[in-house]
């Protein structure tokens, strides 16, 4: 799971929790690596012609490589993504999709299609490639001694759950023994971060390992890339607090009330209003509110809102893990009130980067076709146009041609968002309270509408009904349900053909793309057939 572009923002808001690990005086006790970004790594160096054994050798050479740079005393856990609840596989369904299209555009346009480059969707639960990397990674990492560790934990593609998500259950499951020890995870995620603070009140000296080079791009030109650097969570957690937590209070007379951070009922409330606002910006499982974007007033209007709100210290939106709704009332009722303007500070935004973009691809480039693709939702903005927040009715328009809905429908999708904010957070602190939730549209409800049905009494609460099948998928049915066309070659036992000669319509090529208040063409969302679940798990289990 990761949040765009925050890694960035926080590594240059919060500077001084950078440190080098020579500057850790405390003797690491545990390594915990979220490792599905290695397998990328070791495929990116060289796509063509690209063998699974190379790629499977990488990945435990880097894997022991971080152990023996770290040198942890008691425990390694080792973690692949197994099996996904479905709110993260339709982000996968979209991202594989997307990966294909954009690989085969390249590849007509340069000539190259008859190149053979190595399908990276082969990096899903239940492939072959997944199942030779498990076994590799079983045999390798048997014998703890070599390492001068107590003992290896391993939880591969095999075992479900998300990596960092199956890491952080093993935390909550062992807190005693984290609540002393000194633990460091490793991961290029920039949702690790947000994981991490969750859980200071159980691991409080965690810290964040990510390898320098790309530790420091885009970030400050005083770290050294010959240096390891690493991430101190518990600071950052102190810094939160101090943020959320007004130093003064104005009074009626004038005055000013001080408030001693010290005083806090309860301080944890605070990092979890912190991961909860952020959640408004968009992430694995919900789509970001178009006023609300991450790379330019988004997170400045998060925090402004938040202080100016919650100037009472021991108010908040979380108490003791719970959501208080009628804060979230409080909170976004607050900003819904400049939807409509930051809006239209985003059209200007991006109508001056178009100008530019449209500037600079009159220049001949050796990368010009990868350009304009990527670059497509800032060249290509007609239905951005045609909603025009200028003129009366776009609330209408952004429905109609965002979410393929009427503004009468606002309730049903602001439900399926409240559900999806509650979700996350359960997620993120309890673990996957439904498998088979999810948010069912590209694009969220407006402010202005998602706030007329969030509760405003003491005791409300927005459930999620568990179902009657409240359990994972299986991977074939995962690997069914976000393969594109061309990749359900993965699927063993011949599975994949047969879902294209028996289901086609699912797998349809000639999807449309959704871009609208989107930067890069990765983050697009296309227009997929629908897929039902039930149905693909009796369609594979009558094969």
């Amino acid at each position: 799971m990761g949040i765009p572009s925050y890694f960035s923002h926080f590594v240059k808001r919060h500077r001084q929790i950078i440190k080098p690990m020579c500057q850790i005086t405390n003797r690491i006790n545990n390594l915990y690596l979220d490792c599905n970004g290695i397998i990328y790594e070791a495929v990116n160096i060289d796509r063509t012609n690209k063998n699974e054994e190379s790629i499977i050798k990488y990945v435990c050479d880097k894997i022991a490589f971080h152990i023996k740079t770290l040198k942890p005393s008691n425990n390694v856990f080792i973690a692949f993504d197994g099996v996904a609840p479905i709110a993260k596989m339709n982000q996968q369904r979209n991202r594989r999709y997307l990966s294909w299209y954009q690989n085969k555009i390249i590849r007509e346009k340069k000539h190259t299609s008859g190149e053979k480059v190595w399908d990276t969707s082969a990096i899903t639960p239940g492939t072959l490639f997944m199942s030779k990397l498990t076994s590799a990674i079983n045999s390798t990492f048997t014998r703890p001694y070599e390492f001068d560790i107590t003992r290896f934990i391993i939880s591969c593609s095999d075992k479900v759950g998300e990596g960092e998500h199956k890491i952080f259950e093993y935390i909550r499951d062992n807190k005693e023994y984290h609540s002393e020890t000194v633990t460091v995870i490793y991961g290029l995620d920039a949702d690790l971060i947000m994981l991490s603070l969750n859980h200071l009140h159980i691991c409080k000296y965690i810290y964040l390992f990510r390898e320098t080079p790309e530790f420091i791009q885009s970030l400050d030109k005083t770290l050294s890339p010959n240096e390891k650097y690493l991430l101190d969570i518990s600071e950052f957690g102190k810094n939160i607090v101090e943020e959320f937590t007004p130093t003064k209070v104005e009074l009626q007379d004038g005055l000013c009330d001080l408030v001693n951070v010290l005083n806090l009922k309860n301080p944890n409330n605070k990092i979890h209003d912190y991961i909860f606002i952020f959640f408004l910006l968009g992430n694995d499982f919900l789509p970001h509110f178009p006023a609300l974007n991450i790379r330019t007033t988004g997170i400045d209007t998060l925090l402004k809102a938040y202080k100016l709100k919650f100037v009472d210290a021991n108010k908040t939106i979380i108490e003791d893990g719970e959501i208080v709704w009628r804060r979230v009332y409080e909170y976004i009722d607050h900003l819904k009130d400049s939807e409509l303007g930051n809006i239209k500070y985003e059209y200007i935004t991006r109508d001056r980067l178009t100008k530019k973009l449209k500037s600079d691809s009159l220049i001949i480039s050796e990368n010009e076709i990868e350009n304009k693709l990527n670059n497509s939702p800032m060249l290509f903005r007609d239905t951005e146009r045609f909603i025009d927040p200028w003129n009366c009715g776009w609330e209408h328009r952004y429905y109609n041609s965002l979410l393929k809905t009427s503004l009468s429908d606002a309730e049903q999708i602001s439900k399926n968002y409240l559900e999806g904010l509650e979700w996350t957070f359960k997620y993120y602190n309890v673990g996957c309270i439904n498998w088979r939730w999810s948010y069912n549209y590209a694009y969220p409800p407006l402010l202005s509408d998602l706030l007329k049905i969030i509760p405003r009494t003491n005791d409300a609460n927005v459930t999620i009904r568990e179902g009657v099948l409240n359990k994972p998928v299986s991977p074939n049915t995962q690997l069914g349900y976000v393969l594109p066309k061309n990749s359900l070659w993965l699927i063993p036992n011949n599975i994949g053909i047969s879902l294209l000669e028996i289901r086609p319509g699912w797998y349809k090529e000639d999807c449309n793309f959704k871009w609208s208040f989107c930067k890069y063409f990765w983050e697009s969302h296309v227009d997929l057939p629908h897929i039902n679940f039930s149905e693909l798990e009796n369609t594979i289990d009558n094969l």
